[in-house]
């Protein structure tokens, strides 16, 4: 069974959830730049593509999604 978590809280500033994570022992083990774009079409099921940029790479990945369960996984690009 393939399960996912993601956790999203809404914050007015993410200063202080960075100096936690400095201040206790947490190493920085990758930084990059995500963008998503989602398309729902009035049913459960979700289209997410997912673009990754990272410091010399790219990566694209597309979703289909039903309530939280990835139905399928297609790698776009990895350049």
């Amino acid at each position: 069974m393939n399960e996912e978590y993601e956790y999203s809280f809404k914050v007015k500033d993410i200063e202080p959830f960075i100096n936690y994570c400095e201040n206790n022992n947490y190493d920085l083990v990758s930084e990059y730049e995500q963008i998503r774009t989602l398309y729902k079409n009035g049913g459960k099921v979700m289209a997410r593509i997912t673009k990754n940029t990272y410091k010399d790479s790219i990566s694209e990945i597309l979703n289909f999604k039903d309530d939280n369960i990835t139905l399928y996984t297609f790698l776009i690009c990895s350049c």
